[in-house]
C-alpha cells in the first residue's frame, strides 16, 4: 500500500498526471543496492501505469542486471515476473527475453 500510496501522491491534483521528473526519479532507485528499494520502486511505477513509460528502460535493465539479482532465487520469482508484468502494466509491449518465462 505504500508503494499505491506514494503513485497518488505523484499524481497532478488538476490533470491526473505524473510529473516526469518523479518518474524519473523513482526510476533511478532501480539501480539501488537494497533489492526492497528496487522493488518499492518498480511496484510505485506500475501504480502510476502508462504515465511511468519513460521508465521502461530502468526497468529492463533491472531485469537484465545479476549484479542487482533481480531474476535469482534471492529476489524471488514472484518478483521478477512483476517487473516484467510492470513493463505491460506502463504501456512497453515488448519485453526483453528474460521475461519470456514469466510472462507466458
Amino acid at each position: 500500500m505504500a508503494a499505491e500510496a506514494l503513485a497518488d501522491s505523484l499524481r497532478d491534483f488538476h490533470t491526473g498526471t505524473v510529473n516526469n521528473d518523479a518518474v524519473m526519479s523513482l526510476a533511478s532507485l532501480l539501480a539501488d543496492l537494497d533489492d526492497e528499494v528496487r522493488f518499492s520502486a518498480v511496484e510505485a511505477l506500475s501504480y502510476i501505469g502508462p504515465d511511468a513509460r519513460q521508465a521502461a528502460p530502468a526497468i529492463e535493465r533491472a531485469i537484465r542486471d545479476k549484479h542487482y539479482l533481480v531474476g535469482q532465487p534471492r529476489t524471488g520469482p514472484s518478483k521478477m515476473g512483476f517487473y516484467c508484468k510492470t513493463l505491460t502494466i506502463i504501456g512497453q509491449w515488448s519485453q526483453p527475453e528474460d521475461c519470456n518465462y514469466w510472462l507466458h
